[in-house]
């Protein structure tokens, strides 16, 4: 099936899908708030997925996203979202242009800019990265939250 838009916001029970549908290029699992880090591992096989909305899927910490078409990343509100889970994604969505994090308590240094001998690279890093009333960052972030 062709089919390239999979909304399944509030879907309250939602833990671990299955994307095997590799003409994805929107998915939308906003405020899914029982989903799981090991519910995004299938998404993989979505060759063509461009936008992933997570906003509020409280559950997750660190998820392992492997998108390379992957262009934005919406996951504001994601309260236990931990830095390793941001920083595997930057790493392996090269195509990633904005990243959303709006309230994302639990982060400090999300890029790693602030870890002694961090290989953090700003040009690999996102074209825009929101980090508005992300309460816990460490100093280095002034940029990204104006």
């Amino acid at each position: 099936p062709n089919l390239r838009t999979l909304e399944m916001s509030f879907c309250l029970n939602l833990r671990s899908p299955d994307f095997s549908n590799d003409s994805l290029v929107t998915i939308d699992l906003s405020w899914c708030t029982a989903l799981i880090d090991s519910g995004l591992l299938s998404m993989y096989q979505c060759k063509s997925l461009q936008r992933v909305i997570l906003a509020g899927c409280s559950s997750l910490e660190e998820p392992f996203l492997d998108a390379r078409a992957l262009q934005l990343l919406d996951m504001s509100s994601c309260t236990r979202l931990r830095d390793q889970g941001v920083q595997q994604i930057v790493g392996h969505c090269p195509s990633l242009e904005k990243l959303i994090l709006r309230k994302c308590d639990s982060l400090h240094d999300p890029l790693g800019i602030t870890l002694s001998g961090s290989a953090f690279d700003p040009t690999n890093a996102p074209g825009q990265i929101d980090l508005r009333d992300c309460a816990q960052l460490q100093d280095g972030y002034d940029s990204f939250v104006g």
